[in-house]
């Protein structure tokens, strides 16, 4: 592929502070970038931890040669751009893979519009994100407003308007995706479902692969259903828990808000439960490596997540590296307690972590995002959010106190 008038305000390589400028080159970017993420010491966004991860690398293969894109790329791609619809979740914890997304498919000269419903913005400034290239991505943005759940509304709309790409980051439940369906399947779009892989049953041959057995009453395995049968090209995508930096739900923060506290971390069971995570930009990167090769994923489903796989002790442990304490951890059986309708434990009481050999080989997708790194960065952020702030221990400390009890 060729890059048009790339900058890359910063560096290509870990130290180098300065503009790098490419005026209509062929390059195989590989030869910049061998192994790893970019890496950035960029003099205007130096930060805690030295050097971070300021984009993403998504490789993308087009006749033999790989092209990376990374955030502060002004990219406009010669070739491949598509009209992609985005509706994006406003709560849940996928909510802020939109925010990410958005930005990715823009870089990567692709025409966006996002579905989105009330006054909040289509997109929000992203962590360590210049407001230059904030308002560069919103003004390169198409917005419609409405009401994703609306049948109607979503036929008014959209109705008339062509889009090679859908991108579901917002159905949960039948109703919601096929309307969405109905009024884009005039212009036959290739369908991309952002599913979960909570759906898949305990089992005990781990980790979970694509064909494992679901629960077949699951919202989202319903809807995949109804997908499949659509007559649409599509792709199902079903990631484990996503982190990092933006994050709406309690992955990493519910840690990071007890590790900062000087609390103690409780943890359900033996804390040997087997997991896995997936950095946003990761998932994200998946979505664009999904829509770059139709050709290949069109009828396939993908699990998504990081390449590494963890205990929940372990997690707590590496959470408190990225706090700078050594976490204190204590276990519990959850089967002594009551907690009416809190949650005392963000994550499963179980083994439950997903292969991504298939998107790997299939998609030559990789997980750039450590998750010893992915969480530094999250942590950064959550500091520069000013938390933790009116946590609410009172769980915590009825298992705490239970605890002391039998001592």
């Amino acid at each position: 592929k060729t890059v048009r008038n790339a900058r890359y305000q910063g560096a290509v390589t870990a130290g180098y502070s300065g503009t790098i400028t490419m005026a209509f080159v062929q390059v195989a970017l590989p030869v910049l970038c061998t192994s790893g993420p970019f890496v950035a010491s960029s003099t205007s966004r130096k930060s805690e931890l030295g050097t971070r991860f300021f984009g993403r690398r998504t490789p993308s293969k087009t006749n033999g040669t790989r092209v990376f894109v990374a955030e502060g790329l002004d990219v406009q791609m010669a070739i491949g751009s598509k009209k992609v619809l985005l509706v994006n979740t406003e709560s849940g914890g996928h909510t802020f893979i939109g925010d990410y997304l958005v930005r990715d498919l823009i870089n990567a000269g692709h025409d966006v519009t996002v579905f989105k419903k009330g006054k909040k913005p289509a997109t929000r400034i992203l962590p360590f994100q210049t407001t230059v290239e904030y308002q560069k991505i919103v003004s390169a943005l198409n917005v419609v407003t409405g009401d994703p759940s609306n049948a109607q509304e979503l036929m008014d709309h959209l109705g008339s308007k062509r889009f090679d790409v859908v991108i579901d980051n917002n159905g949960k439940d039948v109703p919601e995706t096929e309307a969405l369906v109905q009024a884009t399947k005039h212009s036959n779009p290739h369908f991309v479902y952002v599913s979960s892989a909570g759906m898949y049953k305990s089992t005990d041959q781990m980790p979970h692969i694509e064909g494992d057995p679901v629960d077949v009453k699951s919202g989202k395995f319903l809807t995949e259903q109804m997908l499949a049968k659509s007559g649409l090209p599509f792709t199902h995508l079903r990631p484990v828990y996503v982190f990092g930096p933006l994050n709406y739900r309690d992955v990493e923060n519910w840690f990071f808000d007890r590790i900062a506290s000087g609390r103690v971390v409780p943890i359900p069971g033996t804390g040997a439960q087997i997991t896995n995570l997936g950095h946003v930009e990761d998932m994200c990167s998946a979505i664009s490596a999904v829509i770059d090769k139709p050709e290949i994923s069109a009828g396939k489903i993908y699990n998504v997540s990081g390449r590494k796989y963890c205990t929940l002790d372990a997690l707590a442990r590496l959470c408190g590296e990225a706090v700078g304490v050594e976490a204190q951890i204590v276990h519990y059986d959850p089967k002594k307690f009551s907690f009416g309708k809190g949650k005392a434990f963000p994550l499963r009481d179980k083994h439950f972590y997903v292969s991504t050999d298939k998107l790997v080989r299939e998609l030559d997708w990789f997980s750039a995002h450590g998750l010893v790194d992915g969480l530094s960065e999250s942590y950064l952020y959550y500091k520069t959010a000013g938390r933790p702030k009116n946590v609410d221990f009172s769980i915590d400390d009825q298992i705490l106190n239970a605890l002391s009890a039998t001592v």
